[in-house]
């Protein structure tokens, strides 16, 4: 059986990886962000692009914040990239629906993180009230081997 030190040190190194769980859900929120904007772009050009006439001139995002010349051959297609490194043509309308379908999955995606973000913040709220609790209850010095320890939910 553990000793209430022990218990504690445990449910001090729980909120730490709470913590550290919460820090990585947020750096893939980020990432989600970003893709979807970058989508949000992609769909935004697609649209202009699909009123844009035939031999008009235009700047081409390549990336990077990089871009290059080019002009409108056919403005009803593009291509798509399906994965694996396959792109194939498709109506313009079919771009607006695989980028809105990719829009809906990235959407999806971020509200399942989010709600585990809720789900963690949560626990580690109940855990961090514990753990002061705890602290209470046991003789000063003692509770974490004689050093001090922040105990605070995470954000």
């Amino acid at each position: 059986m553990a000793t209430p030190q022990q218990e504690l040190q445990s449910a001090l190194a729980t909120l730490e990886f709470y913590r550290e769980q919460l820090e990585g859900f947020a750096r893939q929120d980020e990432l989600l962000q970003a893709a979807l904007e970058e989508h949000f772009q992609a769909r935004e050009t697609a649209e202009r692009y699909r009123t844009t006439e035939r031999g008009t001139e235009l700047l081409v995002p390549i990336g990077g914040g990089t871009y290059l010349f080019g002009e409108v051959t056919d403005a009803s297609q593009g291509v798509v990239s399906v994965g694996s490194g396959v792109h194939i043509l498709r109506s313009i309308e079919e771009v607006r629906a695989h980028l809105d379908a990719r829009i809906g999955e990235l959407n999806e995606t971020r509200k399942r993180l989010l709600e585990r973000v809720l789900q963690m913040q949560r626990a580690s709220a109940e855990l961090s009230q514990q753990i002061q609790t705890r602290m209470a209850t046991l003789p000063r010095g003692t509770a974490t081997g004689g050093q001090g320890v922040d105990v605070q939910s995470p954000p």
